[in-house]
């Protein structure tokens, strides 16, 4: 791996560490959603303790997601213009989004008959349902994505992104991450209107995500973000462990993708993946080799893996609360939808190729 002298990355580990972070983010949400006795509070006893180590060890996920927009996307001028750049974003995650909605508006209006419900399929609730993700839950993460593909050709589009950007994360750490739960701690009211507009929501994971991307981390820095994610792990376990109970329910303080706890998180994940695939080792190769061939897959799963749970659910077959299910299982699930999409991926290529292949025929 070649370094400039301006610190920012150059060579082949790029697109391996991206595609590790992309599956290993896929599996952590299956992992989160196959988890989700977790929300049912401690009254569960010891499966809810359980439940909060899964939860709070695999919360790094979303923030990987946004994180991984900012590394491959800011930089998009480079390749292509801003009007290619606006309907690749929409061709790829727009058009899908609304289909599955619309296949969750169907699933859900099937079984709601099912159960002897009238569902409301007046036009005004469907259009709800669908943009504000009432039919399939796990859909709220599209419109935060959306926002940030609208914002990155703002971002792009600064010079000196180095600079610019370093001041807008320690900005966004410090008044989104850092002082709101500080406040919540001391038991004061945060005024979020001090934050800067630039740095607010998810675009910050996404201006990290560019930085740690392009930016040399000497050892022991990296030694530091390893402390301080472990440490926000830790913080979110027993801090969630220490304030709920059954009485009161879950406790909320260490919870939120942009509080602190999260972040340290998804930071220390981020630079680990990153520099572990720059060591170029045999166990590194044969993962980024697996990693990058299940990549293309992996918003699939995002998409497909719901159903599959709640089919599990509604089938009462699988004790849902079981540590199997939840760990086991949630590998099989993952599994199971990758091969899903693997074999329409390879349908739709097929009926593709076979297209080509009758028109260059007829000419």
């Amino acid at each position: 791996m070649k370094h400039r002298r301006d610190g920012y990355i150059r060579g082949s580990r790029r697109l391996e560490y991206i595609s590790i972070l992309n599956v290993i983010s896929a599996f952590g949400v299956v992992m989160l959603h196959c988890n989700g006795c977790f929300w049912e509070g401690p009254a569960q006893g010891k499966s809810w303790i359980s439940a909060n180590f899964i939860e709070t060890l695999f919360y790094w996920p979303v923030p990987i997601f946004f994180m991984i927009c900012g590394a491959t996307l800011m930089g998009y001028r480079d390749r292509m213009g801003t009007s290619d750049y606006l309907k690749r974003r929409a061709r790829r995650t727009l058009v899908p989004f609304l289909i599955w909605s619309l296949i969750g508006f169907a699933y859900c209006t099937f079984f709601s008959f099912v159960d002897g419900k009238q569902p409301d399929l007046s036009l005004t609730t469907i259009i709800d349902g669908i943009v504000n993700t009432k039919y399939v839950g796990i859909y709220w993460f599209f419109p935060p994505l959306f926002a940030v593909y609208l914002a990155i050709p703002i971002f792009s589009a600064i010079s000196d992104k180095k600079r610019v950007f370093s001041y807008a994360a320690i900005v966004g750490v410090v008044l989104v991450s850092i002082l709101p739960l500080l406040f919540q701690l001391l038991h004061l009211k945060w005024n979020s209107s001090i934050t800067p507009p630039p740095v607010t929501g998810y675009m910050l994971y996404a201006i990290l995500g560019w930085l740690l991307s392009k930016v040399e981390i000497k050892p022991r820095w990296r030694v530091a973000i390893y402390v301080l994610a472990v440490a926000g792990w830790l913080t979110h376990m027993f801090g969630t462990l220490a304030l709920s109970s059954p009485e009161i329910g879950i406790s909320k303080v260490f919870k939120g993708y942009l509080n602190i706890p999260a972040v340290a998180q998804a930071l220390g994940v981020f630079v680990f993946v990153r520099y572990a695939c720059e060591r170029n080792n045999a166990a590194t190769q044969r993962i980024a080799a697996l990693c990058t061939a299940i990549a293309p897959q992996t918003f699939g799963v995002y998409l497909i893996h719901w159903y599959v749970l709640n089919l599990i659910r509604r089938s009462g077959m699988v004790p849902i609360h079981s540590i199997v299910y939840r760990t086991v299982g949630a590998l099989l699930v993952f599994c199971l939808c990758i091969l899903v999409t693997w074999l329409y991926r390879s349908a739709v290529a097929g009926i593709r190729f076979m297209s080509a292949q009758r028109k260059s025929e007829a000419a």
